[in-house]
């Protein structure tokens, strides 16, 4: 499965692909890096 979306993914543009790869970044990694900073001192 993640072969075809693989394969869907480079028939896109740059700028398509760009988009895609930030939307699903948001998606896996919702939190800023300053956040998870500030919890990671927290929790130390």
């Amino acid at each position: 499965m993640w072969k075809n979306v693989y394969e869907d993914f480079s028939d896109l543009t740059k700028p398509e692909q760009l988009a895609l790869f930030n939307a699903m970044k948001e998606d896996l990694f919702p939190e800023e890096p300053d956040k998870i900073t500030k919890i990671l001192n927290t929790i130390r």
